[in-house]
């Protein structure tokens, strides 16, 4: 899976830098089949206007991590 930053959902607001990352599968992933190139989650993240963009990478990598194993278990359950 990988997380990739979305360019229009990008922007400054009340000083912080707003992101739109969407999280997307691997073919090895479950669920990958039917979702290819269509993200399986989007997600805003509001960071200071002061961080560097490998402290935003890790964010991204952060909520990824996060997120997949919730949708990857809901994804199961529904397939069942």
């Amino acid at each position: 899976m990988f997380a990739k930053i979305e360019p229009t959902g990008t922007f400054i607001s009340h000083n912080k830098v707003q992101f739109l990352i969407s999280f997307f599968l691997d073919k090895q992933d479950d669920g990958y089949e039917e979702k290819q190139d269509v993200a399986f989650h989007s997600h805003f993240i509001y960071v200071d206007t002061v961080l560097k963009e490998k402290d935003v990478r890790e964010l991204m990598q952060t909520h990824l991590a996060e997120f997949y194993p919730i949708w990857s278990k809901k994804y199961k359950k529904d397939k069942v």
